[in-house]
């Protein structure tokens, strides 16, 4: 596996992690850090794969977008279509107010 490819690894699972850490909290409990943090792991995963595939993508957060590449590779991906799109919303709604 090359180190670009590790590094995503790595990197999507720091967000995850951190999204754990966040969750067991129990005085100062941050709903929108963990959504966040769940939706990077989740782009950084689908990087990775499109990484390792030497699929091109754009330096964009969609995660909907990042997953029909990965789809367009392997099918499986349309597996988790709905909570791809679910989780795109906190990419960048749910960090900003009035948004």
């Amino acid at each position: 596996m090359s180190d670009a490819v590790v590094g995503w690894l790595q990197k999507a699972e720091a967000d995850f992690q951190n999204a754990r850490i966040l969750l067991r909290q129990r005085k100062t409990f941050l709903p929108d850090n963990i959504c966040w943090s769940c939706q990077q792991s989740a782009e950084k995963y689908l990087k990775a794969y499109l990484v390792r595939h030497k699929l091109d993508y754009p330096r964009r957060h969609d995660l909907v977008q990042l997953r029909n590449l990965c789809a367009d590779a392997d099918p499986d991906f349309n597996l988790i279509a709905e909570a791809v799109a679910t989780l795109d919303q906190f990419g960048t709604d749910i960090r900003y107010p009035g948004v």
